[in-house]
């Protein structure tokens, strides 16, 4: 493991901070893009002297230096003090910006250490102090390690190794180190269990990385010299009773012996510790067993992505109380037939997405007919409508669908004209409904946006049925108001009904016929 790598970037000191002294980030600047002057946001933020949209196009330091010192709003100084690189402007904004947030951006910037030191100690707000003594000890380990790069004497590093205060660069050092001596010693008894660890990837003596396994107090540590092991019956003993489930999991991640993982995927109290053992088992009927009863999701859905019998994958598919287990059973279904069972099987609104896999993996016609007739759900039938090629069947269900988005999804699939001039008495439905419906009624209103848009496709593509009714529904539609929908009668959809109409209002086609 490269600690240097793994170290950078995660310092980070806990800091509590007064939500009220927070800016306010819920809303985004939206550039005007239609704003002839590029440099002026007339729209949202009307008191901002430059736009987030203007700042990205530059490259110039001074532009951004002057942006990001007199830019009114805090968006715009924040995204330019991120292209910013004159060390004197970040140290100015550093120490001067009125929000912490961009004081914050800048002395992640700055690579004076005096300057650091002075923010860490004088500035109003502890999220800043906090990033400054986070970057002066980063910069701070940099050096160690330039230092650490040019040592080669193994005594030298043996002492840095054992004598350095900060663990973090005692883990660099370590890194460096291949006295096994040394490294045995630092890997057991160094205080601070990452450094133990960067010692006992670089360990090749089993004696004492079983020592290690055994009674290192740290969880970390025992996993770490877990997976160097190679003595199955030690590897055994840790898998069924070390204390902790990751360093059991690691332990059987590396077993074969498979009546042992067979005791462990039965009966250990951990679920992860279980799906790993799971993971390797071979014994079919054990993993069925599994599949069907264990209490965990997780360990399930592993069972399950090891089976083959597809009536049983089936089953699991219908009736395993989690959705994500029966998705992993659905997709390894091939037959058509079990497949399109499966899909009418939607026992629960809010957890059919198995019943989608199933639609999207059925080709069989005469199965997607089935589903896209019988399915309890409107949105499965309408996934299984989309596929179905047959213009007849289409027209059928257009005619006798209850649910209107189902009828529009099969009017959208009709290409022949005479089958679709056999839909005159859908557009007289249609057009009485929606002149007739509650407009103050969410579920009504809904219905209303369908059955507009079933009007306006059957409009464009076989005028002849809309002739007799055209200008008034041309007349209905544009003068429907779905916006005054109260939202205690909406479920809180008026946005989604004042969106819709107004995006259906004009959308009806011009009169075409010669009169």
């Amino acid at each position: 493991m490269n600690w240097f790598k793994k170290l950078f970037g995660k310092g980070a000191i806990n800091q509590e901070q007064n939500n009220a002294n927070i800016p306010d980030t819920s809303t985004n600047v939206v550039p005007d893009n239609n704003n002839e002057t590029s440099g002026i946001n007339q729209g949202t933020w009307e008191q901002a002297n430059y736009t987030l949209e203007a700042v990205e196009k530059m490259t110039d330091q001074t532009e951004l230096a002057k942006i990001a010192k007199e830019a009114e709003d805090w968006h715009v100084r924040l995204e330019t003090v991120k292209k910013l690189t004159d060390q004197i402007v970040l140290v100015d904004i550093a120490k001067n910006d009125s929000e912490w947030i961009v004081r914050k951006m800048a002395v992640q910037k700055l690579t004076d250490r005096n300057l650091l030191a002075d923010i860490a100690k004088n500035d109003s707000n502890g999220i800043v102090c906090s990033a400054a003594v986070v970057k002066l000890t980063d910069l701070t380990l940099l050096a160690e390690v330039a230092k650490i790069e040019k040592i080669t004497d193994q005594t030298e590093l043996a002492k840095l190794a054992k004598g350095t205060e900060d663990w973090k660069v005692r883990c660099i050092v370590v890194e460096r180190l291949t006295d096994q001596n040394v490294l045995t010693e630092i890997a057991k008894n160094d205080s601070i269990y990452n450094v133990r660890e960067a010692a006992i990837e670089k360990l090749t003596n089993q004696s004492l990385l079983a020592e290690i396994a055994k009674n290192d107090s740290e969880w970390h540590v025992r996993s770490a010299t877990v997976k160097k092991l190679t003595d199955h019956s030690l590897l055994a003993e840790i898998a069924k009773n070390d204390s902790n489930e990751y360093v059991r999991e690691a332990a059987v991640e590396k077993l074969t012996n498979q009546n042992l993982l067979a005791e462990i995927a039965k009966n250990d109290r951990e679920w992860i510790v279980r799906s790993a053992a799971v993971e390797k088992l071979t014994d079919r009927n054990l993993i069925t067993e599994i599949a069907k009863n264990d209490s965990k999701e997780y360990v399930r859905k592993v069972a399950v992505e090891k089976l083959i019998d597809r009536s049983l994958l089936a089953e699991i598919a219908k009736n395993d109380d989690d959705s994500d287990v029966r998705r992993e059973a659905v997709k390894k279904l091939t037959d058509q037939s079990l497949l399109a069972d499966v899909a009418k099987n939607d026992r629960n609104f809010f957890h059919n997405q198995h019943c989608y896999e199933a639609v999207k993996e059925l080709t069989d016609q005469n199965m997607l007919v089935d589903v896209a007739k019988n399915a309890s759900d409107s949105y499965i039938r309408g996934n299984a409508v989309w596929k179905l090629t047959d213009q007849n069947i289409l027209a059928e269900i257009a005619k006798n669908d209850s649910d209107c988005s189902v009828v529009l999804t099969a009017v959208e699939k009709l290409t022949d004209m005479k089958i679709l001039e056999s839909l005159e008495s859908l557009v007289e439905k249609y057009f009485s409904d929606i002149t007739t419906a509650k407009e103050n009624d969410y579920c009504v209103g809904y219905s209303e946006i369908q059955k507009t848009k079933v009007l306006i496709l059957l409009a464009e593509k076989c005028p002849t049925i809309v002739k007799k009714n055209w200008r008034q529904i041309d007349s209905r539609i544009r003068t429907l108001d779905w916006t005054s929908h109260e939202d205690d009668n909406c479920g809180g959809h008026t946005d989604y009904c004042e969106e819709s109409e107004n995006s259906l209002r004009n959308k009806f086609p011009p009169y075409p016929f010669d009169d």
